[in-house]
């Protein structure tokens, strides 16, 4: 896969990522499906992965820079 791919899906992976959280934290659609603490759970997971994405990815930026 390209670089350019690459850095396109992390960056839309991390969009993902936070506008889920976001609903499942700020909007009730989840409050039939989850408990609070469930929730709770799910968005500080979410918000994980993402940053763990973005330092990748700034990471990945980093390398091709210096390439």
């Amino acid at each position: 896969m390209s670089n350019k791919t690459s850095n396109f899906l992390s960056g839309f992976i991390i969009a993902v990522c936070l506008i889920f959280a976001y609903f499942a934290h700020f909007t009730a659609a989840f409050n039939d499906k989850m408990g609070p603490d469930q929730r709770g759970i799910f968005v500080i997971m979410m918000l994980a992965y993402a940053a763990f994405r973005g330092f990748r990815l700034y990471k990945n930026i980093q390398k091709q820079k210096e390439s």
